[in-house]
């Protein structure tokens, strides 16, 4: 197992700081993020943590994942790696809105001709 996590079901009053308490229970928790939404400037309720050892990593999963904070249960588990971007790919996941309008115009093109 890895030392990163993958931290989900966050209550939106939950901080980086109250989460690293909460996970120093376990072990050293050398780097933590809780991903906030950009608009709103709130939690999206889920974060990234590192332990400093694979063993402290595992040791969160097996003993934090289920346990309340803030009122709410955590889902703690093991990170999967960061998927690739292509340069200059959406940041949003979106798709590549530069094609749309060859989309639209194919859409036209394949419509049936009414007669009149």
């Amino acid at each position: 197992m890895g030392t990163r996590l993958f931290i989900a079901g966050l209550a939106w009053r939950t901080t980086e700081e109250g989460l690293i308490r909460h996970l120093s229970s376990v072990g050293e928790v050398t780097w933590l993020r809780v991903v906030i939404d950009r608009e709103t400037g709130r939690s999206k309720g889920f974060a990234f943590a590192e332990m400093a050892e694979p063993a402290q990593a595992e040791r969160a999963v097996q003993e934090l994942h289920g346990q309340p904070l803030d009122d709410r249960p955590l889902t703690v588990e093991e990170a999967g790696p960061r998927p690739e971007r292509r340069p200059g790919s959406v940041r949003s996941g979106g798709p590549d809105r530069s094609s749309r309008p060859d989309q639209r115009q194919a859409a036209r093109d394949a419509r049936p001709v009414r007669s009149a």
